[in-house]
Formats: C-alpha cells, structure tokens, sequence
C-alpha cells in the first residue's frame, strides 16, 4: 500500500475551515475507525481507497469523492442494516462544522448512502467510488483470505453456521451481477479476479 500522509490529506481538504475543527474531526473520524469489533472496516480500508482513488484520473466532482471515502464506513456495526444512512448523517454533521456548502454536504451524503451494497450508481464518478469501495474483491489471493478472515472476526459472535449461510448469500449476490465493476480501469483490472476469489470463498465456507 502506497504511504499516504492521512493527516496532511485530511487538512489539505479543508485548508480553508479552522484549523481546531478539523484536527477535531479527524480524531472522531479516527475513534470510529479504530473501534474494538473492526478488522476489516478500519482506517487501513480508507488509506486504500484513497491510494486507489489516487490511481484514477480525470474524476468529476474528486473532492467530494474523497470526503465520501473518508466518512463511508466512520459508523459501523455489523448487526445494523443502516450504517451507510447513519455515516451520511454523521458527514452532514461534521461538514457543517466546517463550514461545507449544502452542495457539497448533499453530495457527500448521497456518496455515502451509495456505498450501501447492492446500489445503483449512475453517474461515472459514482461508479468509481463503487468500484473502489469493492477493489478488495479483486485483489491477490493472500489479501483476499485477509479480508475473509476479517470479516468473519467482525461477525465472530454470530454462529458458524448462520454466517455462513449469511455470508453465501453475500457472495453470490456480487457473482449474479453481469459486472462486478461499473468501470472500465476497475473491470479489466480486478473483474476476472474477484470472480475467482468470489467462488473459492463460496467453495470453501
């Protein structure tokens, strides 16, 4: 993974807000990211978001993209259906603090709702913030064991054979779809790969 300097990014961002608000807002940023039941969903899974956002060019409307990548996942529990609706909120809430626009504030805040999967996106800078949220499924091999292995450590209290049944459902959602990526650069990069780790994870629960 490329060394991102999160801190110098984040204030980059919001190099016109007070300086106190946004080191305030990273540090909640950074407790959400840093709870006890993460494993997969922490801090680690934005660094690589924006490293892959980093390796795309010409993306419209970047900054409110990145700002997305960094809020989507802040509220987490893997027992509630609306994490994606309340990490919205929470945005909203923390970029009104710094003074966002309302245009960017809803920006992000439907971003952010997008990343609820399955979803819809339609424009192309949505589709690359998608496919970058699932980039994971497309890695090699040892990444994608890792991402498994954490994912049943965020589900641990859940019963093997529920999660499992669970957990199938998941995977053959994303083999039913015609196209796992909705871009081109992420479609000829990771389709035929996350195709593969997709099924030997479904053989092998």
């Amino acid at each position: 993974m490329e060394n991102i300097d999160l801190i110098q990014r984040w204030r980059k961002l919001f190099e016109n807000a007070e300086i106190n608000k946004v080191e305030s807002i990273y540090k909640n940023i950074l407790d959400g990211y840093s709870e006890s039941h993460r494993h997969y969903h922490t801090i680690d899974h934005v660094k690589a978001c924006l490293c892959h956002l980093d390796s795309v060019e010409n993306v419209a409307n970047r900054r409110d993209v990145e700002i997305a990548l960094w809020f989507h996942d802040v509220i987490y529990d893997s027992f509630k259906k609306d994490n994606e609706e309340r990490s919205a909120v929470f945005a909203g809430s923390e970029l009104t603090v710094l003074g966002e626009s309302k245009q960017t504030i809803d920006s992000v805040k439907h971003l952010v709702i997008l990343t609820k999967h399955p979803s819809n996106p339609k424009e192309l800078h949505e589709k690359y913030l998608i496919d970058i949220d699932l980039s994971i499924l497309g890695s090699n091999k040892d990444a994608y064991d890792r991402y498994e292995h954490w994912i049943r450590k965020e589900y641990s209290k859940v019963p093997s054979i529920l999660y499992k049944r669970g957990r199938k459902k998941v995977l053959r959602s994303f083999l039913d779809q015609p196209k796992i990526y909705s871009t081109e650069l992420f479609s000829k990069k990771y389709e035929a790969n996350a195709r593969k780790n997709l099924k030997n994870a479904l053989y092998h629960l």
